[in-house]
């Protein structure tokens, strides 16, 4: 587990002093946790997960999606009447998806309407 809190420390170019000031979590604390001689609380994880906007079943290894998933969002999604039911499932999986899953399916959806569009110009064009 503190491999993932050494990761986010790393990422966000942070300390691990700064991040104990931040949340009221000790030094000591941070410090069983870092030894292995102790494991944090939940409400002492949540704290650290809110503060780096991650997942507390992430950052305790128990999960590889990385992002919090954002209740809010999905909610609006699910209550939005412009979108199709396959459009609301599409936008709800691509949100849990950690951020290099959702930069593959940026790829791939650029490419294809990058596609569509030039057909739909040659058919412009050719008319």
């Amino acid at each position: 587990m503190y491999e993932r809190f050494l990761l986010l420390l790393k990422e966000n170019n942070i300390s691990a002093y700064r991040v104990g000031k931040d949340t009221g979590i000790s030094q000591n604390t941070l410090s069983y946790w870092k030894k292995g001689t102790g494991k944090p609380k939940t409400d002492k994880l949540k704290k650290i997960a809110d503060y780096f906007n991650v997942s507390i079943e992430w950052l305790m290894g128990t999960s590889d999606v990385k992002e919090k998933i954002n209740k809010e969002n999905i909610i609006y999604v699910e209550k939005k009447e412009n979108f199709t039911d396959e459009e609301r499932t599409i936008i709800k999986k691509y949100r849990c998806l950690p951020e290099a899953g959702k930069a593959t399916v940026r790829v791939i959806l650029d490419n294809q309407y990058d596609t569509f569009m030039n057909t739909e110009e040659q058919k412009t064009r050719n008319a």
